[in-house]
């Protein structure tokens, strides 16, 4: 499924059990990371718990493909699942990296929960198009916000607060924003 990064976190707080594949990606890399912290914050993954949470850097993956299989068959040991952080945002996801892990999804496995940030994907791109098409798997995609999204969103602040400003000032102030 793909769904809006300024609606997912909502979706994620109402269903957190239903998924266990999220692939954020997109040009915008502080949305990403946000949205990424975010989300362990929100499932409640402790970063420093080596027995339930792996972190896979994108050139460990790279360099070992099979590392992402060892970890998904690894068994928590005292959540219910295993905790994957694959970070492919300094990458190039090539034909290789997709196949491995497309690969990972050939058994059927629910005992772990995977966290994919990567760079900007097409929407041709296979992982990207199979991940959408899983009952578990959420595609995040984060976008720079065009300027008028911006601008509306600053005049409604500033109309909360009862404050007047040019429309030539909200326009430079939402250029520095975006």
């Amino acid at each position: 499924m793909k769904i809006k990064s300024d609606k997912f976190l909502t979706l994620l707080q109402n269903d957190k059990i239903s998924y266990n594949i999220f692939l954020f990606y997109g040009p915008n890399f502080g949305l990403i990371n946000l949205i990424y912290k975010k989300s362990i914050d929100s499932l409640s993954i402790d970063l420093n718990d080596p027995f339930n949470v792996s972190k896979i850097d994108g050139n460990d993956f790279k360099e070992n493909p099979s590392i992402l299989n060892d970890n998904i068959s690894t068994l928590s040991i005292t959540r219910d699942k295993r905790v994957i952080l694959l970070d492919l945002t300094y990458i190039t996801v090539n034909k290789t990296i997709e196949g491995a892990i497309l690969d990972t999804q050939k058994e059927k496995n629910n005992d772990y929960l995977l966290l994919i940030k990567a760079n900007n994907l097409s929407s041709k791109n296979e992982l990207v198009k199979f991940i959408e098409k899983l009952e578990n798997g959420i595609l995040v995609p984060c976008y720079e916000e065009n300027i008028s999204e911006v601008e509306t969103q600053i005049s409604r602040l500033f109309n909360q607060y009862k404050l007047k400003f040019s429309p030539n000032f909200v326009s430079v102030l939402s250029s520095k924003f975006n």
